[in-house]
């Protein structure tokens, strides 16, 4: 039997990107040439706005469609915007001011969702019910007409005209933005996804659909660029130089992933100054990153500058940054006093419901030299996670039952199914694993066999997937699973096309166990000796008894035989 560090090796180990992970990717995609507009009405606007005022059930579709159409719609949006700031500045300190700004927000346009609430709030306060309740009507209708067909998700973003707008429709909902970022999809060629807290500080991402304000902001640049190509980047400065929380941070993530570190900390910083957690959370993974390249007192200056960055953003009630400063703490990157501080923080994150937190947690009570070793905690945590369709955690609930020998429910072979069908490679794997030894699923080798080799077809360049089917095929008990030949060959393929898997000793063992099967017990040996140098090599002594082992079976002739995982 091979140790479990060596199992663990030949697993596939993946996890669900991370919040921080998700940003720096969106943004490197990230190309804002599209253009849409919404359709153009025949009514006026004005008119339709006057007869609103006076109490007529106007369509909100059309106020909203006629108000973007109309010719001085720029102008009307420039001097809204700042209005609408204001309200929100000042909407639970000063209602008295707000009759006035409520009333100029709704003469520029009437289907302002802030300035409703400004009047809603200045007639609530002078306690004048009948006129509120006008108010109350028009946000309720606002809200109903940006809820149709949408769910703030990134297929189906809630359309607003403004941020401001966001941050209002937020509010209503009883949700504060602690944090933002401009983003696009081919659909909607300028979004932005709003962290928003609940009153129990539990963070979703809200995405809105900003398509008005990008045409409008289009044209005012390329009314100055007189004739030269609109891009991403005058975009996103013209919006950063406005002091705006989001084209920062959108700069910030995009300087990371070009590797401009000092670049990008100057932009997040400006992004922090609005409380934006996102660009507090990014600046804490800049210093993580710098420190793993540096040693001794500027590695530790980095660490304390990550983890005053990551403090910081869990002040702010960040599960993200409780769920990474956890991790960061239980791997004792800060040491080993603070390993019960980093349980505490993944805790504190999964009840927030953080599904990576309750993912690692998992792991944490899988440890059997860990005082708080718990294997149904650990099934807990990671079926918490998989209801969550936290995939990582799918799978690996499906591989922890088959392990311990716990029942499989029909929820749990329904999502690895859904998966396979779905054509994850490790996902095939697993149902592998499932049909050879009859796990959850009447046992069938036929099926076993060819999910394996479905994962192999999926990701023929994945040496973690190549290494486990090839390790399963060539070492199984199960005489009838057994493929020695196909095992040496899909080895032999990826050894040749990465050229870091002949420095990789679980790689190596796994290759020489197939050369072995295949009755090559020299060539097996040879490869079984590099296998320990590399181990050496790379500080893996843990792992050097169990390669030991199987160079004497080899020296012996004997072959390697293990169960399927």
């Amino acid at each position: 039997m091979l140790m479990c560090k060596i199992k663990a090796i030949k697993q596939t180990g993946r996890r669900q990107g991370a919040l921080l992970h998700r940003i720096l990717f969106i943004c490197s995609l990230m190309v804002l040439n599209a253009c849409t507009s919404y359709q153009i009405s025949s009514a006026n606007y004005a008119d339709l706005a006057e007869r609103a005022s006076k109490g007529e059930n106007i369509s909100i579709k059309k106020l909203k469609s006629t108000f973007v159409a109309s010719e001085d719609f720029a102008e009307r949006m420039e001097r809204l915007i700042p209005l609408e700031q204001n309200v929100l500045e000042i909407i639970e300190d000063q209602p008295l001011k707000l009759g006035a700004i409520g009333a100029t927000i709704l003469d520029n346009y009437y289907g302002s969702i802030t300035g409703h609430m400004a009047m809603r709030t200045y007639y609530r306060y002078l306690e004048v019910e009948d006129a509120a309740l006008v108010h109350e009507n028009w946000i309720n209708r606002l809200v109903e007409a940006t809820e149709s067909k949408r769910d703030g998700s990134t297929d189906l973003p809630y359309a607003v005209i403004s941020s401001v707008e966001a941050e209002s429709f937020l509010r209503l909902k009883q949700l504060s933005t602690v944090g933002s970022i401009y983003v696009a999809s081919s659909d909607w060629p300028l979004n932005l996804m709003i962290i928003a807290a609940d009153q129990d500080n539990k963070h979703e991402n809200v995405i809105f659909d900003l398509t008005t304000q990008y045409d409008v902001i289009r044209e005012q640049i390329e009314t100055k660029l007189k004739g030269k190509p609109f891009s991403t980047g005058l975009l996103i400065n013209h919006l950063a130089s406005q002091e705006d929380g989001a084209a920062q941070a959108w700069i910030g993530a995009f300087l990371i992933y070009e590797q401009r570190y000092e670049d990008a900390i100057r932009w997040l910083n400006r992004s922090t100054r609005s409380g934006n957690v996102l660009s507090t959370l990014m600046l804490a993974r800049i210093f993580q990153m710098q420190a793993r390249s540096l040693d001794g007192e500027v590695r530790t200056e980095a660490l304390e500058l990550a983890l005053d960055h990551y403090l910081r953003a869990i002040a702010q009630g960040s599960d993200e940054a409780m769920y990474v400063l956890g991790q960061l703490y239980i791997s004792e990157v800060y040491g080993e006093d603070n390993v019960p501080s980093g349980h505490a923080l993944l805790l504190q994150a999964a009840q927030l419901d953080n599904a990576d937190a309750k993912y690692m947690l998992g792991f944490y009570y899988m440890n059997r030299h860990s005082e708080h070793f718990d294997l149904d905690k650990s099934e807990q945590f990671f079926y918490a996670a998989a209801t969550q369709s936290h995939t990582p955690a799918q799978l690996q609930l499906a591989r922890f039952l088959t392990a311990e020998k716990r029942p499989f429910s029909k929820e749990v072979i329904k999502w690895i199914k859904q998966l396979a069908k779905d054509d994850d490679p490790e996902a095939h794997i697993v149902l592998g694993n499932l049909y050879a030894r009859g796990g959850g699923v009447k046992q069938n080798l036929k099926r076993a066999l060819l999910n394996y080799e479905a994962a192999v077809d999926l990701a023929p360049d994945n040496s973690a997937i190549i290494n486990e089917v090839a390790w399963t095929l060539a070492v199984t008990e199960i005489d009838a699973l057994k493929q020695p030949d196909f095992a040496f060959r899909i080895m032999s393929n990826i050894m040749v096309e990465d050229s870091d898997a002949m420095l990789n000793s679980a790689y190596l063992d796994t290759f020489a166990a197939a050369s072995a099967a295949k009755g090559n017990f020299t060539r097996a040996i040879e490869l079984q000796t590099l296998a320990i140098k590399s181990a050496i090599d790379a500080e893996q002594h843990e792992d050097l008894e169990i390669l030991k082992e199987h160079l004497e079976d080899f020296i012996n002739h004997r072959v390697i035989i293990d169960t399927v995982p």
